[in-house]
């Protein structure tokens, strides 16, 4: 057990997901037998400590509380990436919907802001469930989605382009000489990221 610190601590959960980032440890989603959560917590894993992500960057573009859905960590210059796809969203009754509704729709957390955004996605979207789970792959620079429920089992995959989201996994901040013979032969010193 890690003793964790923070003003306030995430409420007790399922149906959320945990991504490592760096040295953090986000928390999006979920519920529990009272709430259904649209929330997202992060844990310096450093320190222990948890804080609670402003709400005015959470509820509206995360949308309504989420659970069951997939998730998946990018690591993406300058600042890593969050996938969100699917689960389940709405209102709970017995008689009618016991599930919720089930969503199909992605989202992605800039984690240098922690703001949330809604790419334009083209193409054959897979239906909507929860219950999935999604990689990312790197050589291709896409989302791969795998099976789901959605009061049937569905057994397909698809795949989702994201490079224009990810960028190139690489920046080039600055060469050293600015400038040099037009001949080539010049040593030169690149610095950036990836």
């Amino acid at each position: 057990v890690i003793e964790t610190e923070g003003e306030a601590k995430p409420p007790a959960r399922s149906g959320h997901k945990g991504l490592a980032v760096l040295d953090c440890l986000y928390v999006v989603g979920g519920w529990n037998a009272e709430f259904q959560f649209n929330d997202m917590w992060i844990l310096n894993t450093v320190s222990n400590e948890w804080t609670m992500v402003e709400e005015n960057k959470m509820g509206a573009a995360f949308g309504a509380p989420r659970w069951n859905f997939a998730a998946a960590a990018v690591f993406a210059v300058p600042h890593w990436k969050i996938f969100v796809f699917g689960g389940n969203t709405g209102d709970l009754n017995e008689s009618g919907n016991p599930r919720g509704d089930y969503v199909n729709d992605m989202m992605v957390l800039d984690t240098g802001s922690n703001a949330w955004s809604r790419p334009t996605t083209l193409g054959a979207i897979p239906a909507p469930r929860g219950e999935t789970d999604i990689v990312y792959d790197t050589k291709g620079s896409r989302i791969l989605t795998f099976g789901g429920w959605a009061n049937k089992w569905f057994g397909e995959m698809s795949m989702c382009k994201v490079a224009d989201v990810v960028g190139p996994p690489y920046s080039v901040n600055s060469v050293e000489p600015a400038f040099g013979p037009t001949t080539g032969g010049t040593p030169c010193v690149i610095k950036g990221m990836g």
